[in-house]
């Protein structure tokens, strides 16, 4: 009851993902362009989802990847 599950991620799930993302977005703080994530999405996709596995049964989460770019988006009625 005070535990969660995590299903362990896929490759297909993380293609799921890289093809979902718009192309036309900018680059994250990463400066990796989304052209060149979708270009090798089926090269990086078992590593990612290896990666993610792994972080998630160790518990060990790389600094890094906490980071989040956050845009409000402020939304005027009428």
């Amino acid at each position: 009851m005070n535990s969660i599950f995590l299903q362990p991620t896929t490759p297909e799930e993380i293609l799921a993902h890289i093809n979902g993302l718009d192309s036309k977005k900018s680059c994250g703080h990463d400066d990796i362009p989304m052209r060149a994530l979708k270009l090798s999405k089926y090269l990086l996709t078992p590593f990612l989802s290896n990666f993610i596995n792994e972080s998630i049964c160790d518990g060990v989460h790389l600094d890094n990847l906490k980071i989040a770019k956050v845009i409000p988006n402020f939304y005027v009625g009428r």
